[in-house]
């Protein structure tokens, strides 16, 4: 959770809740659910706290015993592929997320990683530390002018909109049951709703902003790619590792066929040497960073704030609210 989100947490009396945190467990996943698993026995949990590296599935709830089953579940952040939701469900365990914290955080990190790409920054930044200072070799292009397709036209989506329109971008967005707004109903940022292969035809910037599920696993694949390639066009994704597929990404990426991409996600988070993942992060083209989209201190303020928030919820509406609940 981190110590800025911790200190918010805090705010939970002693008379409200009893509040078990872990430090960070940098070991395998395996390790990690022994980790937690291990702290909330006999502890009769109310609510399980959970960031997206935590997988809360049948495999960790059934080696709890019926007493120290959490009876709800918040994933602090936005995506929640980490939760098994079918199953939580069939156990009447409660979950939900925190969309709105680091919807700032992740847009900004997505228009840093844009700018990063396309102007060359971090082989600027590289060449300049090591007394190179060689200008011609670092020739980057603009945004102005150029068109951003959008493809989770949300939250999220919606602040990169306005910032890259802003910036002289024309924007569009990929259409959906949910996205098939009449023009005069449109975000004012927007300049239209497509499909997806007029929008992979079109975009000179592509940048995800959708959950992982069966509807989004592997939707920016070759055929997408194939129809990005040939005009330097640039692939963000502060997502989710998963909905851009990584070996076709990678051969493009090596061909020229694409120009470059910003990636804050991958589908092996770490990347084990070697894996598509890591040869895809160390890609010359590639601005990498690890998951981070979130990572600010307000977004750490504003996530502390949830869990108070939903910590308090639950004891208000638990038969019997006084008293101390687990959390």
């Amino acid at each position: 959770m981190g110590q800025t989100a911790l200190a918010r947490i805090q705010r939970l009396s002693a008379q409200e809740a009893k509040v078990t945190s872990l430090p960070v467990i940098k070991g395998s996943p395996d390790e990690l659910t022994e980790a937690v698993v291990n702290a909330m026995k006999g502890q009769c949990t109310d609510l399980l706290v959970v960031r997206g590296n935590c997988k809360v599935n049948q495999d960790l709830i059934e080696r709890l015993s019926a007493e120290d089953r959490p009876k709800f579940v918040l994933r602090a952040g936005t995506g929640m592929d980490n939760l098994n939701m079918d199953y939580l469900d069939s156990q009447g365990i409660g979950y939900t997320n925190t969309p709105d914290v680091n919807t700032q955080s992740t847009a900004e990190h997505a228009l840093a990683l844009m700018l990063a790409v396309k102007r060359k920054i971090p082989q600027a930044d590289a060449r300049v530390k090591s007394g190179e200072w060689n200008r011609s070799v670092l020739t980057g292009s603009e945004l102005g002018g150029k068109t951003l397709g959008i493809i989770g036209v949300g939250r999220i989506g919606g602040v990169v909109g306005t910032a890259a329109k802003a910036l002289g971008m024309t924007v569009i967005g990929l259409a959906s049951a949910r996205r098939k707004a009449a023009p005069g109903e449109l975000p004012a940022y927007l300049s239209g709703y497509v499909s997806l292969d007029e929008l992979c035809e079109r975009s000179d910037v592509l940048t995800l902003h959708v959950p992982l599920d069966n509807t989004t696993r592997g939707m920016i694949g070759e055929r997408q790619i194939e129809q990005l390639s040939g005009r330097n066009a640039v692939i963000v994704n502060a997502a989710r590792g998963g909905v851009v597929a990584e070996a076709p990404l990678l051969a493009a990426l090596e061909s020229g066929a694409i120009g470059g991409a910003g990636i804050d996600v991958f589908v092996q988070d770490p990347a084990p040497a070697g894996s598509v993942s890591d040869r895809l992060a160390r890609h010359p083209n590639v601005v990498a960073t690890p998951h981070v989209g979130g990572q600010t201190v307000e977004a750490s303020e504003k996530m502390g704030d949830a869990v108070v928030e939903q910590a308090r919820r639950m004891l208000q509406d638990r038969p019997q609210a006084r008293g101390q609940f687990d959390a």
